[in-house]
């Protein structure tokens, strides 16, 4: 029996070689249609590359069974390459590139949600790119005659994409000039009902501009949540999807206290990200949302890449609740912004988006960087915050036994943090958790005791808390 030869996706039985007579049509053939391909010309369709693969493949056959010694392996090799590119073009970058655009398919680079798209093509050419790949790769050899090979295809792509980059939310962005009329301001107020005052329009401005930075500079540092409190069917998420310029770029997923994974694929191609009724905010680590909040980075693979890199963040976040307490932690709070919003205006929203976004995309290149908003409405905000920090029933405990198992001295009570779990709370402390441990430190702060540290006690050093008598 012959040898068998296999190269790459091919599996073809090769004799001998063809003989000159047998080769003379293939190259007269394969030069005319290299020269029509060159000039730009479609593959001649007389008899499509069918019939001459199957003539290859009868050649081969009728070689095989008349002969008995095995073909040389640099004769076969050459051969084996013929069969396999029968129109004789040469499988390498510019002719796919050529093979690409004679199709008449436009690849694009979307550079928001970094991936390709296309149009032109007579079929769906899939989703993923190794799908592409192989469906362009199929189209150029039934239509060209020749095998571009699956990385010269991908290349091709990456650079005809490339070449055609854009960006969808910069240019919803810059789809109007701004006409010169404020709005940026009063936008909660005008259009969300929300009240006219220092803080609302200071909370406004900075969302909004914002939102024109991270598409600009992707990673730029927004630490903030702007919270829009109301009742449900008010229209909440209606107006952040206006805000984003339809569903294509907005997302109301639960991203909070989900995995990490699940979380880079929510975010993925979106601009503006909805905490919808906060939800997962009020079991979750208080200490890990604020860091998933402010992250700049998040680790993904970028298109065309084959490793894990840092992308930077292109996406802000805006809370919905109708709670009035939904914070945990008055000092640890200061990243969310309560606004409560009345009757909203989705028509004049949707009529006048362009334009804030105009404004702000005018505004931005002088806002503060990092971003926030002045410093004289700091206390303002934290009050408003401080209103929204829900209780937590340790507290009620906590005030009714801490100053009776408090040891008092030099104008000061103190109490150790054993003490409070297994004499106040009824908590054995060694079964006691990290988070337990965080909770009590947040009740603590709230009834404004100090720590916890190492401190001293008559019966020696140990962690707890202390409070100076009459600091109420």
């Amino acid at each position: 029996m012959r040898e068998v030869m296999k190269a790459e996706a091919v599996d073809w039985e090769v004799a001998g070689p063809l003989t000159e007579e047998d080769m003379a049509g293939l190259t007269t053939e394969a030069d005319a249609e290299w020269r029509a391909f060159e000039r730009g010309q479609e593959k001649p369709t007389g008899g499509g590359n069918g019939p001459l693969v199957k003539m290859f493949a009868e050649q081969l056959t009728r070689k095989q069974q008349a002969s008995a010694v095995p073909a040389k392996t640099e004769d076969t090799a050459s051969e084996f390459s013929r069969v396999r590119n029968p129109s004789g073009i040469s499988p390498s970058l510019k002719n796919a590139m050529k093979g690409i655009q004679q199709l008449g398919i436009v690849f694009r680079y979307d550079k928001f949600r970094q991936r390709v798209t296309f149009e032109g093509a007579d079929r769906h050419l899939g989703v993923t790119m190794d799908q592409i790949v192989l469906h362009v790769r199929e189209v150029i050899i039934e239509r060209f005659e020749f095998d571009p090979e699956a990385q010269h295809t991908r290349d091709a792509i990456q650079i005809l994409a490339m070449q055609n980059s854009f960006d969808p939310v910069l240019d919803y962005i810059d789809a109007q000039k701004w006409d010169g009329v404020p709005r940026i301001d009063a936008w909660l107020s005008v259009y969300l009902g929300a009240e006219d005052n220092a803080l609302n329009r200071a909370f406004g401005r900075a969302v909004l501009i914002a939102g024109v930075r991270r598409a600009r500079r992707p990673g730029s540092k927004w630490d903030y949540v702007l919270v829009l409190e109301g009742a449900q069917g008010l229209g909440k998420s209606s107006a952040l999807k206006i805000m984003a310029g339809g569903e294509e770029f907005f997302s109301d997923e639960i991203v909070i206290g989900v995995s990490y994974k699940e979380q880079q694929e929510l975010l993925g191609g979106r601009w503006i990200v909805e905490l919808p009724e906060l939800a997962g905010l009020r079991n979750a680590d208080i200490r890990g949302v604020k860091q998933f909040v402010s992250k700049q980075f998040d680790r993904g693979r970028p298109a065309f890449g084959r490793s894990v890199e840092n992308l930077p963040r292109k996406c802000i976040f805006i809370g919905t609740t109708n709670d009035s307490q939904y914070l945990r932690d008055a000092t640890g709070n200061r990243r969310f912004w309560p606004v409560v919003v009345g009757k909203i205006d989705l028509k004049g929203l949707a009529e006048d988006m362009l334009q804030l976004w105009a404004e702000a995309a005018e505004a931005e290149p002088d806002a503060p960087d990092p971003l926030t908003i002045p410093e004289g409405l700091w206390t303002v905000a934290a009050e408003r915050q401080a209103e929204r920090v829900a209780g937590d029933p340790w507290e009620d405990l906590l005030m009714g036994g801490l100053e009776s198992m408090a040891q008092i001295g030099a104008g000061e009570m103190r109490i150790s943090t054993q003490t409070i779990f297994e004499r106040v709370l009824k908590l054995d402390l060694g079964n006691a958790r990290n988070s337990s441990s965080q909770r009590l430190a947040d009740c603590m702060r709230r009834l404004r005791w100090e720590g916890p540290k190492l401190i001293r006690f008559d019966t020696g050093p140990a962690r707890g808390y202390w409070k100076t008598i009459g600091d109420e």
